[in-house]
C-alpha cells in the first residue's frame, strides 16, 4: 500500500500525455502519489475489470476531458451505456462516492495528437464534455498547461482534506486489523462463554477504537498546528512592525486552530505542553524537535536545532529535501523572532537555493516571500520590491486577485515603497487593496482595518495630514471598541495620529498622545522592543518641536544607542536616528557634533537609497547649512 494519498489521472494518453505528465508531477511535488493507466489499441480483452481495482485503489481521480474518445468496451456498459474507458473511470469512480476533479480543456491547450479518430467518435466525445458541464459537477475550464498546472495547485487545500480523510481511514483500518485478530483469537480459544466474553471486548474495543481515534486526530491537528506556527506568526504585521508579542501569538493561534479544525483558545492552552512533551520524547524527529524549541519560545536552541535538522536531511539516502527546506525556513524564522535580520536572510537563502519555481511555484514562492520579510526588517526596502513585484503575479495567477495572500504581498510592496520614499505610489497600492477588503471583507475586518491604517500612513507621507488625522481618528474609534484600548493595534493607531498631529503643528497634542502610548508600550513589550522605540524617536522629535531642546537629545540619544547595538550602524533606523539627533543638536547650536552625525545620515541614506533619493538630498542640504552656520561668527 502506497504511504500517500493515491491519485488516479484519467486521459486519453495519446492526446494528452505531456498535460497527464505535468499533473503527476505536480501532484508529486504536492506530496501524493499519481497513477494511471494507459491503454492502447492492441490491448485484447475488457479492460473494465482492471480500471475498477486502479480506482478503488485510488482515494480521489482527476480527469482531463479533451476533444479525443480513445478505446472502449465492444458493448455498451450496463450501467453506464456506451462510453469510453476513460470516461469510465470516472463515471465508475462516481457510482463509488470518490472525489472526482474534471478539467476540461479547450481548443487552445497543448495535445499529443489524437490520430484518425472518425466523426462519430468525436461527437460522442463532445456530448460527453456537455454533459460534465451540464450535470453540475465541479469543472475547471483549462485553455493551456499553465493554466491547468496553476488548477491542480489551487487544489492544494482540497487535496489537504482528502489527505486528512485518506489518514483517517488507514488507522480506521489498522485498529479494525488489530481487533479483528483479537476477536479470532478469541473465538478459536474459547467456548460458548468466549463467544460472549468476545462481543464484550469488541464492544469494549469499538468504544476505545473511537476514543483512540478522536485522541489520534486531536495529536495530529496539534503536530500540523506546531509544524505550522513558525510561519504563520512570521507572517504576522508583527514580524513586519513589531508589536505586542502576547497579540501576534494569539492571532497566529487563532488562524492556526481555523485552519486545522481546533476549538477556539486550545493552542494557547496546550500548545507548549504538548511542545514540552515532544522534547522529552525520544521518537521526535529532529525537525519536530526544532519546532518544539519554537512553540516554547527557545528560539536560540530552535536555530540550532534547525540547522541540524537540515543536515540529516540532506544526508539521508532517499530524504526529500522538502524537510531541508522546511528546517532552513525554521531556522530564519526563529533568527526574525531574536531580531538578528542578516542571519534569517542567510538560512533563507539557503532554503531558496533548493526550491525551483518549475517544480513547485508555492514552495518556491513562500521561501522568496521569507527573503522578502527579512529584507524589508533589514532595511534592504528596493530588494524586497523586487521580490514582492515578482511574487505578487505568481499569487494572483495561483489564488486570484481577492485572495489573503495576494493582497498581502501588494500591501507589503506598498510598505517597502513608502519606505522608500515614494508615498504617491504607496498611496495608490494601498488604496487598491483597500477596495478588494471593503467589497469582500467589509470595514470592520482585521485585514481592512490594517490596509486603512497603512493608507492614513501613506496619506501622511504626502503632506494630507489633515485627511490622515481624521482617517486615524476614525481607525483609533474602531480599534478601541472592538479591541480595547492596550490592544498593540489600538496602540499602533495612537501613535499614528499623533504623528499626524506633529505634521500639523500640534505639537503639545502629540506630545500627550506618545507619552501614554510609551507608557503602555513600555508595561506590555519592553524598553528595547522596536516599536516602543520607534515612539520614544517621536516623541523626542515633537519635544524639540516644542524647543524642549535637552531633553529632545537625551531621547534621541537613547534611542540610537538600542538601536544601533539591535540593528547595526547602517540600518536605516539607525541612519533616522542619527538625522533626528543632528536636527537637534543643531538647534541647540551645537554645530560640530550636529554635522558628525549629519553627515552619518547623508552617507547612509546614499548607500542604502542612493544620493538623489529625497533623504539624501535633505541631509545634504541639512549639511551644508550646519557648516555656514559654523562660518558665522
Amino acid at each position: 500500500m502506497s504511504p500517500r494519498p493515491v491519485i488516479f489521472i484519467s486521459a486519453v494518453s495519446r492526446e494528452l500525455r505531456t498535460a497527464r505528465d505535468l499533473v503527476a508531477k505536480t501532484l508529486l511535488a504536492l506530496g501524493y502519489e499519481p497513477k494511471w493507466q494507459d491503454i492502447a489499441p492492441s490491448e485484447t480483452g475488457d479492460l473494465r475489470a482492471v480500471l475498477r481495482k486502479w480506482v478503488d485503489d485510488s482515494a480521489a481521480v482527476i480527469q482531463l476531458v479533451g476533444h479525443c474518445y480513445g478505446f472502449g468496451p465492444a458493448e455498451p456498459d450496463a450501467d453506464f451505456g456506451q462510453c469510453s474507458y476513460t470516461q469510465y473511470e470516472t463515471l465508475y469512480a462516481r457510482q463509488r462516492g470518490k472525489r472526482v476533479w474534471y478539467l476540461i480543456l479547450g481548443e487552445a491547450h497543448e495535445k499529443d495528437g489524437c490520430g484518425c479518430e472518425p466523426a462519430s467518435l468525436h461527437q460522442l466525445q463532445d456530448a460527453y464534455r456537455e454533459k460534465v458541464k451540464a450535470t453540475g459537477e465541479l469543472y475547471h475550464p483549462s485553455d493551456s498547461l499553465l493554466k491547468t498546472e496553476s488548477i491542480i495547485l489551487k487544489l492544494r487545500e482540497d487535496l489537504a482534506q482528502l489527505r486528512a480523510e485518506w489518514e483517517k481511514e488507514q488507522r480506521r483500518a489498522r485498529r479494525f486489523r488489530v481487533f479483528a485478530g483479537i476477536g479470532i483469537l478469541v473465538l478459536l480459544g474459547i467456548g460458548i462463554a468466549g463467544l460472549q466474553l468476545g462481543w464484550w471486548m469488541k464492544k469494549d474495543a469499538a468504544r476505545t477504537s473511537e476514543t483512540a481515534t478522536r485522541t489520534e486526530e486531536k495529536v495530529d491537528a496539534m503536530l500540523a498546528a506546531l509544524r505550522d506556527l513558525p510561519g504563520t506568526l512570521g507572517k504576522q504585521p508583527g514580524a513586519k512592525n513589531p508589536q505586542d508579542e502576547a497579540a501576534r501569538l494569539a492571532t497566529a493561534y487563532a488562524e492556526l486552530e481555523k485552519q486545522h479544525h481546533l476549538p477556539p483558545g486550545s493552542l494557547e492552552k496546550e500548545l507548549p505542553k504538548f511542545a514540552e512533551q515532544l522534547l522529552l520524547r525520544a521518537d521526535t524527529s529532529a525537525l519536530d524537535r526544532a519546532n518544539a524549541l519554537f512553540a516554547t519560545k527557545k528560539f536560540a536552541e530552535c536555530e540550532a536545532a534547525a540547522l541540524q535538522a537540515k543536515d540529516q536531511a540532506l544526508a539521508a539516502a532517499g530524504k526529500p529535501v522538502q524537510d531541508a527546506i522546511k528546517a532552513l525556513e525554521l531556522a530564519g524564522n526563529a533568527a526574525l523572532e531574536q531580531i538578528h535580520y542578516a542571519k534569517a536572510l542567510d538560512h533563507f537563502r539557503a532554503a531558496a537555493a533548493l526550491t525551483s519555481e518549475q517544480r513547485d511555484p508555492l514552495e518556491w514562492a513562500g521561501v522568496q516571500w521569507d527573503i522578502a520579510l527579512a529584507l524589508n526588517l533589514n532595511g534592504q526596502y528596493r530588494e524586497a520590491e523586487t521580490i514582492y513585484r515578482q511574487l505578487a503575479p505568481v499569487y494572483q495567477r495561483v489564488f486570484g486577485a481577492e485572495n489573503p495572500d495576494t493582497l498581502e504581498i501588494r500591501n507589503n510592496l506598498a510598505s517597502v515603497l513608502q519606505a522608500q520614499g515614494r508615498n504617491a505610489e504607496a498611496a495608490q497600492e494601498h488604496l487598491a487593496v483597500l477596495a478588494i477588503q471593503l467589497r469582500v471583507l467589509g470595514a470592520g475586518h482585521r485585514d481592512t482595518l490594517i490596509s486603512r491604517n497603512n493608507l492614513a500612513v501613506a496619506l501622511r507621507a504626502q503632506g494630507k495630514n489633515a485627511e490622515a488625522e481624521q482617517e486615524h481618528r476614525a481607525i483609533l474609534a474602531v480599534r478601541e471598541r472592538v479591541l480595547g484600548p492596550e490592544d498593540p493595534n489600538t496602540l499602533t493607531s495612537r501613535s499614528n495620529l499623533a504623528a499626524a498631529l506633529q505634521a500639523q503643528g500640534k505639537h503639545a497634542e502629540a506630545e500627550q498622545e506618545y507619552r501614554a502610548v510609551l507608557a503602555l508600550l513600555d508595561r506590555v513589550l519592553g524598553p528595547e522592543h522596536p516599536n516602543l522605540l520607534t515612539s520614544r524617536s517621536n516623541l523626542a522629535n515633537a519635544l524639540d518641536d516644542q524647543g524642549k531642546h535637552a531633553e529632545a537629545e537625551q531621547e534621541h540619544r537613547a534611542v540610537l544607542a538600542v538601536r544601533e547595538r539591535m540593528l547595526g550602524a547602517e540600518h536605516p533606523d539607525v541612519i533616522a536616528s542619527c538625522y533626528s539627533l543632528a536636527r537637534c543638536l543643531e538647534d541647540q547650536k551645537k554645530f560640530p557634533e550636529a554635522l558628525a552625525f549629519m553627515q552619518r545620515a547623508e552617507t547612509g541614506w546614499a548607500k542604502a537609497l542612493g544620493p538623489e533619493h529625497t533623504y539624501s538630498k535633505r541631509a545634504k542640504q541639512h549639511r551644508e547649512s550646519i557648516k555656514a552656520a559654523m562660518r558665522q561668527p
